[in-house]
């Protein structure tokens, strides 16, 4: 495995890290699915217990995932595992009484929503604490005082955002509320301008979305995809998007997988300190794993990728 240090924080993460929201059960949100089919937490278990084998620290997760599920079952799989990892959860987003998706991360929100998240994972800090959704940009010095207070009292090592939007990058690097950013990523779109102020201001990078939701697994190059009803990928996408990548087949180096020509991409660029796995599946991690041990692209592929995005995409990042 491979270790980068995140941004200016000093933490140092291995390149390949584990998301959680796959991992962490249905939830129904205003009524639709927001979640994934329940692969159990006896595999979600075994799934970290081998990443870690393998070097992985890194996981990610949320008060949201399963509703406060995911982070019980990271906190309950890495009982006297903890100081072997980086954990990193989000909030802001949560699930009301009444089954609404609540978007509130209002500094009054701040202290209590890491107090539960602490609860839920067993552990006495977090290494990361992440806005899942921003506050009101008025409210960010007040935010940024609660966050440093938290770092002064031991509870968290560093805090950022999570968002694809450069405006809101920038609104929180005027308040000095920012360390780290995690945002899409994948041959489909890099958010170039996302990168670029992650180098400008030495921010921590943590990649999701390498594989766009699966359709840049290759899973469904020969067939379109049949996704569980409890899979929130159910009625979000129409079949043919997961068509759209089947030209970069003829890019693949012989014996690559295209599972493993999209994660080596994003591992190639400086800004990507950790590249998330969004996997359910034992066999699906060991393919990524086998990516830390490929050669960079070659020229020929980045140009390849390049004439694919603008035969097929008009790339707009948001401002």
């Amino acid at each position: 495995m491979e270790y980068r240090t995140l941004g200016r924080t000093g933490i140092q993460v291995s390149a390949l890290g584990v998301g959680s929201w796959q991992l962490s059960g249905p939830l129904l949100l205003n009524g639709k699915n927001d979640g994934h089919p329940d692969v159990g937490e006896a595999m979600v278990h075994r799934l970290l217990h081998q990443a870690q084998d393998n070097g992985i620290n890194f996981v990610d997760t949320a008060e949201l995932y399963g509703d406060g599920e995911g982070e019980k079952r990271i906190g309950r799989a890495l009982q006297n595992r903890r100081g072997d990892w980086v954990i990193c959860s989000k909030f802001g987003s949560r699930k009301g009484l009444e089954g609404q998706r609540i978007n509130d991360s209002s500094p009054q929100t701040i202290r209590s929503s890491l107090e539960s998240s602490l609860r839920r994972l067993q552990t006495d800090y977090l290494d990361l604490f992440l806005f899942h959704v921003p506050p009101k940009q008025a409210s960010l010095a007040e935010a940024r005082d609660i966050l440093d207070r938290l770092k002064g009292e031991g509870k968290i090592r560093a805090y950022g955002i999570s968002t694809n939007t450069t405006g809101t990058i920038r609104g929180f690097l005027q308040h000095r509320c920012v360390e780290v950013v995690q945002f899409q990523s994948s041959l489909f779109n890099e958010h170039c301008a996302v990168r670029k102020l992650c180098q400008e201001h030495q921010l921590g990078a943590v990649i999701r979305g390498a594989l766009a939701s699966g359709r840049l697994s290759g899973r469904f190059f020969g067939r379109l995809p049949k996704f569980h009803s409890d899979d929130y990928r159910q009625g979000s996408f129409n079949p043919e998007d997961f068509l759209q990548s089947r030209p970069l087949q003829a890019l693949l180096p012989e014996g690559w997988t295209m599972t493993q020509f999209a994660i080596r991409y994003l591992l190639d660029r400086t800004t990507s300190h950790t590249v998330l796995l969004g996997a359910r599946h034992l066999w699906q991690y060991q393919e990524a794993y086998e990516a830390l041990k490929l050669s960079s692209l070659r020229e020929e592929h980045l140009k390849g990728v390049e004439r694919w995005r603008k035969n097929h995409f008009r790339i707009i990042e948001p401002k």
